[in-house]
């Protein structure tokens, strides 16, 4: 089994949506039951076929998070550094090529989005710059090409 790093905000966001998730549940299984005890559970209902396929997919998402939670290795925190990248830390970049300048929140795998200023520390950044430290130069691979960062500054994710 995988380890996961998560901060301890994170690993509390995902105990509060698997209370949502089971709390749902409960609510979908009252439906199908009084459903049934109507005799209006035919399995060509369209009612019934949608509350089962959500169902279905709330017990997906129940059983990922409860893996992630199983396996979590919980940083606090206060256990986060500066002296080097990790997650839980804001990073900001120094793209040499384009001569820009970017920041990066390094969050774990379970709580990235699409937010562009979110990496994970898998993400084919995140890898380049974890453990490093500010002055330090990185090379991010990528399909198209290879680019150069220089990494400026480290902090902490502010709460």
């Amino acid at each position: 089994m995988t380890t996961t790093t998560l901060t301890s905000i994170d690993y509390d966001a995902l105990q509060q949506e698997k209370t949502e998730i089971n709390m749902r549940m409960d609510e979908l299984q009252d439906k199908l039951d009084a459903m049934e005890a109507r005799e209006l559970a035919d399995s060509t209902s369209d009612a019934f076929f949608q509350l089962k396929r959500e169902q279905g997919n709330l017990r997906e998402r129940l059983d990922y998070i409860q893996d992630q939670l199983a396996n979590a290795d919980v940083v606090d925190k206060s256990d986060v550094g500066t002296q080097s990248v990790g997650v839980g830390n804001r990073v900001k970049v120094h793209h040499i090529e384009a001569d820009d300048l970017y920041t990066f929140d390094v969050v774990s795998t379970v709580v990235a989005d699409t937010d562009s200023t979110r990496i994970t520390a898998s993400s084919p950044m995140g890898e380049a710059i974890i453990g490093k430290q500010e002055g330090d130069k990185v090379i991010v691979k990528s399909q198209a090409r290879n680019q150069t960062y220089r990494i400026i500054d480290i902090t902490l994710i502010p709460s």
